[in-house]
This record gives C-alpha cells, sequence and structure tokens, in this order.
C-alpha cells in the first residue's frame, strides 16, 4: 500500500484529497495545525493517520516527516495543500499578514518538499510524486491579494526547479493551480471582501462566478480526482507542470 502525505489535511480541499485517496487504497496521512479537526476525520476513518505539525516551523517538519517515516518506512506521495489566505491592500499595513503568507503557503511547501525528498531517495523510491497546490493566483495578479499571488507564484517556480532537481530520481514534481473553491477559507475571503470594499458578500460571490469563462466555481472533488491522476503511473511522464483547474480563469 502506497503512503501519502497531505498538509492541511484537516478540512477543505485538503481533506477531500485525502479521502479520495483513501478510497484509491492509499495509507493516508493527515497533517495540520488544528489537532481537534483531525481527529474528527479520525472518528469516522480510523483507519487513516493524522499528525499535528505547523509546516512554518522547519523543526516541526523534521520531526513529523521522521516519525512518519520511521512508522512506515516508506513515503510515495506528498500534497502541499497547507495554506492561507488573507486580503493585503497596500493602503494598510500588513506586514504581519505578508509574512505569515510566505512562510506557510511557500516555506512549508519547501520545508516539507525537502524532508520527504529525503526519506524517497533514502528508500530507493523509484516513483515519488510530489503535488503542491497552488492557485490561479499563481498564473494571474489578483487585486488586493499580494501577499498570497506572490507566495502562490513562488510555489509555481518552486514546483519547476525541484521538477528539474529530482528528476534523475523519477520523483515527479507538480502543481495544481484552482480557482475559487468553496471552503471554508472561500467564506472568509468573501468576507474579507465584502467589508473591504462595503459590497454585498453575495454580490461578490456572483461577480466572481460570472468572471469565470465556464461560469462555475472549481469543486474540491475536481482537485482531489486531479491529484490521483497525478499519483498515478498514468502522469508518470508528468513534471513540472502548472495545471490550471479554474474553469478557465487564466485563459
Amino acid at each position: 500500500m502506497k503512503v501519502a502525505i497531505i498538509t492541511g489535511g484537516s478540512r477543505g480541499i485538503g481533506k477531500s484529497i485525502g479521502l479520495e485517496l483513501f478510497k484509491s487504497c492509499y495509507k493516508v496521512i493527515l497533517v495540520a495545525k488544528n489537532l481537534d479537526k483531525l481527529q474528527k476525520i479520525k472518528i469516522d476513518f480510523p483507519e487513516i493517520e493524522i499528525y499535528q505539525c505547523d509546516v512554518s516551523d522547519i523543526l516541526q517538519v523534521k520531526e513529523t516527516v521522521n516519525n512518519i517515516y520511521q512508522k512506515f518506512s516508506s513515503i510515495d506521495l506528498l500534497v502541499n495543500n497547507a495554506g492561507i489566505s488573507k486580503l493585503t491592500l497596500l493602503e494598510n499595513e500588513n506586514y504581519d499578514d505578508w509574512h505569515q503568507q510566505i512562510n506557510i503557503n511557500l516555506s512549508g511547501t519547501y520545508y516539507f518538499s525537502r524532508e520527504v525528498f529525503l526519506k524517497m531517495i533514502l528508500s530507493k523510491n523509484s516513483s515519488g510524486r510530489i503535488i503542491n497546490i497552488a492557485s490561479v493566483y499563481g498564473l494571474i495578479g489578483g487585486e488586493g491579494y499580494s501577499a498570497y499571488g506572490a507566495s502562490k507564484h513562488g510555489v509555481i517556480g518552486l514546483t519547476k526547479s525541484l521538477a528539474l532537481e529530482m528528476a534523475k530520481y523519477n520523483i515527479t514534481v507538480n502543481a495544481i493551480c484552482p480557482g475559487w473553491v468553496e471552503t471554508d477559507m472561500f467564506d472568509k475571503d468573501m468576507e474579507e471582501l465584502s467589508d473591504a470594499y462595503n459590497i454585498d458578500k453575495n454580490s461578490i460571490i456572483e461577480n466572481e462566478k460570472l468572471s469565470v469563462p465556464l461560469k462555475n466555481f472549481t469543486s474540491k472533488e475536481d482537485i482531489s480526482q486531479l491529484v490521483v491522476y497525478l499519483a498515478s503511473d498514468a502522469a508518470k511522464n508528468i513534471t513540472g507542470q502548472a495545471i490550471n483547474i479554474s474553469g478557465g480563469l487564466a485563459i
């Protein structure tokens, strides 16, 4: 049974990815900062493993990956999904929000990728997979989302560089770039936009949906199924890609 780690796995996209991989017969390990939410998933799915970890803390990342490797002797798939989004309008002083988004979204992706990579080559894994959840804002700009956009552009650049470095070990590295996905984070973002621009929240949601060429938001299931494909043997020659799954937003 292949072993898969999903960061940010306690809710939303990460939880959906974990459950889809579980259905696909992976040994699923969900990692998140919120232990209470992880434990609730564990109640419903006792076969799933859970680990509490702040991805922006390199010492916690090292300890978590070491513990997982000691228990399972192999790591086949890493999905770097942990991330946060905060509105960072330039007219406001948002230095703490800037650093937090860079630290979690970008540095956390690098930390976990490096530690898992070292375990993959230690176990001589010849078909390792690393999948980074970026964003359509890693492909285009987003007004008010300078920190988030910068971090996700960084994730895509990191993906391409790591793909080249890991290719000689037959480890593929790809990024998935969703548009808006209706999760808890989406709801918080819509409320922030509503407050910042004094526009009704439902109007913002409708306008955002209308701006998508296919007139639909990306679903958690869309992303989860793409993860399963990229982790499969059918995708063995796909690496270094930033796959846009946003209903055509970046066209």
